[in-house]
């Protein structure tokens, strides 16, 4: 199964459907389960200690059910730590959020390599087994992983170049 851009942590009832659906997904008892970008929606330890219990509680954190490659906003910490309120199109279009003191979304980013570290940390089990360039450390890209079936998955991260901060509206996928 292959899903994207769950972004976890936008809110508790988003958050409740993300479970839900990873649930839905795990009833038909995939193979393997690939998430492409945006696991989380600011990348902050928060989301990924909860993401990682409702992957733990499906047992999908192992090399073998679970890959995962980050996205921009899995880069971006603290990307939406100034609202105030659920984040939603509606609540942003009201003026109900705060926006931070200059009055637009707080782009504050760690560099590019802590991020990452970050979040290969959360996910470490899930780069086990991998076929990686001779000096590549485990959770660096790209990668290759070797599924059943004759199937190998290529892992590549887009982020980096440009660098995230170059291009703060859109994704770099």
């Amino acid at each position: 199964a292959h899903i994207s851009d769950i972004h976890f942590g936008v809110s508790n009832r988003h958050d409740a459907k993300i479970k839900k659906t990873i649930g839905e997904i795990m009833n038909y008892s995939p193979d393997h389960l690939i998430i492409t970008g945006d696991l989380t929606n600011a990348g902050l330890y928060e989301e990924y200690d909860h993401l990682c219990e409702l992957f733990d509680e499906h047992k999908l954190l192992d090399s073998q059910k679970l890959s995962v490659v980050p996205g921009n906003h899995d880069l971006w910490t603290d990307f939406f730590s100034n609202f105030d309120g659920e984040i939603t199109f509606s609540n942003f279009i009201k003026g109900s959020l705060n926006l931070g003191p200059r009055g637009f979304i707080n782009l504050v980013t760690q560099d590019y390599e802590t991020a990452l570290g970050d979040f290969n940390y959360y996910f470490k089990k899930c780069f086990q087994n991998c076929i990686r360039k001779r000096n590549y450390n485990i959770g660096r890209y790209p990668y290759i992983k070797l599924l059943q079936n004759n199937v190998a998955l290529i892992g590549i991260d887009s982020n980096k170049h440009p660098h995230i901060s170059e291009n703060l509206i859109c994704s770099n996928g």
